[in-house]
């Protein structure tokens, strides 16, 4: 990612309905040059409209978005056409043309020019994307990772400034879609490509992006790096939304941060009164209760992932559902010992939009 502050895509207090339905609430939105960018939240949280207003496909009510400060859309009724942005748009089914081979659909993407020009571009994709042994074949005849590298060279071929990407991987198999996703990074990493995704999926937003926005009901939550934000999260909504994350209530005395789990230190001064604290499951540790000693929580659900034991476990003093990783198996309705490895990070209390 690069720390120039000149160019890249910058959304302003964007606003956006559906009829009269508002889908989009004074969204702000900022993806450096060069970034892979993720937008991440539930189906129905406005992520979709976002991407479709930048490409031109929405008209906003309000707010402005600049493309390394060219203007696209004004609150005062600019709004440059979709075909004139310079964006490449990928949608979720990749839109492939059946009816065109592998060439055939990359060439379509090329801008007008010479022959010898056009030519020189298509094998320079072809190679670029692996699929020069695939020109002649029709997309029904391809792998859904093969089809996902045909539309990101089509959408190369016009040399935009910006490729946006629709839940491209949702439609692959599980095994495939990792392997899918880090060649997709790899390619726009190698073109220097500036990109913003949408997804529903966490693990997919940490392994694709530079920066990460969260959203709900239209409006964004937070933005940073996928660390800062899954280790630094302003709210439960967004902790949770970054993975499995342990949310205990707890009130601040000088030894520190209470919890229904005992005193913690914190990595941050507490918010201002009510808090909670985010403790994600693989700071937990669970023992065997010593002799005489009582149990913290109780184990409701265990299963095993592999490596170690998923472990739901029930807070003997608040009731509370706890999330931890163990190498040891513990059987249903043991009683067990909980410890927290480090400081926990504090977090106002969520209040849901109005």
């Amino acid at each position: 990612m690069t720390d120039d502050d000149n160019g890249g895509l910058l959304v302003t207090s964007l606003a956006a309905s559906h009829g009269e339905q508002l889908v989009l609430r004074h969204v702000d939105l900022r993806v450096p040059q060069r970034a892979l960018a993720c937008i991440l939240g539930p189906s129905g949280c406005g992520k979709t409209t976002l991407l479709r207003a930048i490409a031109g496909f929405h008209v906003p009510s309000s707010g402005t978005i600049t493309l390394n400060d060219r203007v696209l859309d004004t609150a005062s009724g600019t709004h440059l056409p979709a075909e004139k942005r310079r964006i490449g748009y990928i949608p979720q089914d990749v839109g492939l043309f059946p009816h065109l081979t592998v060439r055939g659909n990359i060439a379509f993407g090329l801008r007008r020019g010479d022959r010898s020009g056009r030519e020189r571009r298509l094998v320079e994709l072809m190679e670029l994307t692996d699929l020069n042994g695939l020109s002649r074949r029709y997309p029904h005849e391809l792998s859904g990772g093969q089809q996902q590298r045909v539309a990101i060279a089509r959408a190369l071929a016009a040399d935009p400034e910006l490729l946006l990407l629709d839940e491209p991987f949702s439609a692959l198999d599980s095994h495939l879609r990792a392997r899918v996703r880090a060649e997709v990074v790899d390619l726009l990493r190698a073109t220097g490509t500036t990109a913003v995704m949408v997804t529903h999926d966490a693990a997919e937003a940490l392994a694709f992006a530079d920066l990460i926005t969260v959203m709900e009901q239209g409006r964004v939550l937070q933005s940073g790096t996928p660390q800062q934000l899954h280790d630094q999260p302003t709210s439960a909504t967004v902790a949770r939304a970054l993975g499995e994350a342990n949310v205990l209530a707890a009130t601040w005395a000088p030894q520190g941060a209470l919890t229904c789990l005992g005193s913690m230190s914190l990595t941050a001064g507490p918010p201002q009164a009510p808090f909670e604290v985010l403790i994600r499951p693989r700071q937990l540790s669970v023992e065997a209760i010593a002799d005489g000693a009582d149990a913290v929580a109780e184990v409701r659900r265990s299963s095993f992932q592999g490596e170690d034991h998923r472990l739901e476990l029930t807070a003997k003093s608040s009731g509370d559902t706890l999330v931890a990783y163990s190498r040891t198996p513990f059987t249903i309705g043991a009683g067990v010992a909980v410890s927290v490895a480090g400081p926990v990070h504090p977090m106002s209390v969520s209040v849901s939009p109005a």
